[in-house]
C-alpha cells in the first residue's frame, strides 16, 4: 500500500520563491501548498492542517513571527514542525526566531538540497513526538484506570445499596398502591345514595380495614423519601464518575475548583469510605482557574486515594482544604496516616517508585499527577512526618471569574 504524501506548506510573497521551493520540494515527494501572507496561511493551517509549515519572517501585514506565535498559541499546537526562513542570520533573529515557537532556522539564500534534509529530520523528529505523547497518554490512561480499579468494588456496593432499597419500596408500594385503589373504588360505589344492603354491608368491611390504609399513609411519605435519596446518591455517584471518565481534551476551560474539590470527596466509597474521615474545607466565594478538568480530577482521586491508603489506624483524618492566597488557587489534601521518611520524600515523584505493598499501586500515579500540574503551570509539593501524617499541596494560578 503506497502511503500518502507528507504536506509542506509554504509561506512566502514571492512568487519566485515559492515556485522554485514547489518545483523542490514536490520532486522530493511532499505535496505542496502555497501562501503568500500569513493571514491566508493561518486560516489555511486551519482548514488543511499540514505536517510542516515553512514561512519567510518579513512579508506584508503580519510577520512569519506573529503566524508562529498564533499557531502555537491560539491554536494549541506544539506539535507540527515550523522552520522560519530569513535573510538575517545573526544571534537575535535567530533567537526570536525559536522563542515565537519555531522548530527550526533556515538562513538566505536557500540551499535547497540541505533545506529538504532539513525538512525530512524536523518530520522524523515530529513523528518520535508523536510517539512519545501517545506513550504518555496510555501511561495516563492506565494509570486512571489502575486509580478507577481501586474505586470500582466500593462504588459497586455503594451504587447497590441505594438501589436495593429504591427497587424494595418500589414493590412495596405496588402492592400499597393496588390496595389503595381497590379501596377507593369500593367507596366510590358505596357512595351512591341507591345503595343496597350489600352495599352498606361492604361499606362495613372496608371500615375494618381502614387500620391497613392508615399504615400506607404513615408509611408512604418515608418510602418516598429513602427512593429520592437514594437516587439523588447514585445520580452524585455518577456525575462524579462521568468528570473523571470525560474523554481528554487538551484545551483547558474556566474551572470552578470548588465543584471539583466536592465531586472529588464525593467518590470515596466503599471500603475507603470506612478506613478515615474524609472532610473538605472551601471559600464561600467560587475560586476559577484554567484547567482540564477531568485530568486535575485525576490529581485530586490520586492524592485523595494515597491520603486514604497511608492510614493504618481506627481514627483516620483526611481533610481537602481549597484557599485563595494572592493569585494562586491551593488545594491542600492531608492525612494523620504512617507519614513518609527524607529518604522517600525524595523518589515520591518518581516513576514506577511506590511506598505501598505489592499488588497496591503502579507507581505512576504521583509522577502523572506532577506532569498534569506542570502542564496547567501549576506546582505540586509535598511535606511529611514520620508517624504524623502528610500534605500534598496543589497550586494553580487563579483567573477572576468568568
Amino acid at each position: 500500500m503506497v502511503s500518502k504524501p507528507l504536506t509542506v506548506a509554504v509561506v512566502d510573497d514571492e512568487h519566485n520563491l515559492r515556485t522554485l521551493l514547489r518545483a523542490m520540494l514536490t520532486q522530493a515527494g511532499f505535496d505542496v501548498i502555497e501562501y503568500a501572507d500569513a493571514e491566508t496561511a493561518y486560516q489555511g493551517f486551519i482548514n488543511n492542517k499540514p505536517h510542516l509549515l515553512l514561512t519567510d519572517v518579513w512579508m506584508p501585514g503580519e510577520s512569519g513571527h506573529d503566524l508562529c506565535r498564533k499557531i502555537r498559541r491560539d491554536l494549541d499546537d506544539i506539535i507540527t514542525p515550523i522552520i522560519i526562513m530569513t535573510g538575517n542570520d545573526d544571534l537575535s533573529s535567530i533567537d526570536e526566531a525559536f522563542e515565537s515557537g519555531a522548530t527550526d532556522f533556515f538562513p538566505k539564500p536557500i540551499n535547497y538540497p540541505l533545506l529538504v534534509q532539513r525538512i525530512r529530520y524536523a518530520l522524523r523528529n515530529s513523528e518520535a513526538w508523536h510517539m512519545q505523547t501517545s506513550y504518555q497518554s496510555q501511561m495516563l490512561q492506565s494509570e486512571k484506570m489502575a486509580s478507577l480499579g481501586q474505586l470500582a468494588a466500593g462504588m459497586a456496593h455503594e451504587i447497590n445499596n441505594p438501589i436495593g432499597y429504591v427497587l424494595s419500596n418500589v414493590q412495596v408500594l405496588g402492592s400499597y398502591t393496588q390496595s389503595l385503589l381497590q379501596y377507593i373504588a369500593q367507596l366510590e360505589s358505596n357512595a351512591q345514595t341507591d345503595a343496597s344492603p350489600e352495599d352498606r354491608q361492604a361499606t362495613l368491611t372496608l371500615m375494618d380495614t381502614y387500620d391497613q390504609v392508615q399504615t400506607i399513609k404513615a408509611d408512604l411519605p418515608e418510602m418516598l423519601t429513602d427512593i429520592e435519596e437514594g437516587l439523588g446518591r447514585i445520580s452524585e455517584i455518577v456525575k462524579s464518575l462521568k468528570i473523571y471518565a470525560h474523554p481528554e481534551q487538551e484545551k483547558l476551560t474556566p474551572t470552578n475548583l470548588i465543584e471539583l474539590v466536592q465531586s472529588v470527596q464525593k467518590m470515596i466509597v466503599g471500603d475507603l469510605k470506612y478506613r478515615a474521615d474524609v472532610k473538605t474545607r472551601v471559600p464561600e466565594a467560587a475560586v476559577w482557574v484554567m484547567a482540564n478538568p477531568s485530568k486535575l480530577y485525576q490529581v485530586l482521586m490520586n492524592l485523595l486515594i494515597n491520603a486514604v491508603q497511608a492510614i493504618e489506624h481506627d481514627h483516620g483524618q483526611v481533610c481537602i482544604k481549597l484557599k485563595a492566597q494572592g493569585d494562586q488557587a491551593l488545594i491542600e489534601v492531608t492525612d494523620n496516616g504512617k507519614g513518609m521518611a527524607k529518604e522517600e520524600l525524595t523518589r515520591i515523584f518518581d516513576p514506577f517508585y511506590t511506598t505501598k505493598d505489592i499488588g497496591e499501586g503502579t507507581g505512576l500515579g504521583l509522577s502523572v499527577s506532577k506532569a498534569i500540574v506542570e502542564k496547567h503551570e501549576g506546582h505540586l509539593s509535598v511535606i511529611s512526618d514520620v508517624h504524623k501524617g502528610t500534605t500534598f499541596t496543589l497550586s494553580l494560578r487563579q483567573i477572576p471569574t468568568p
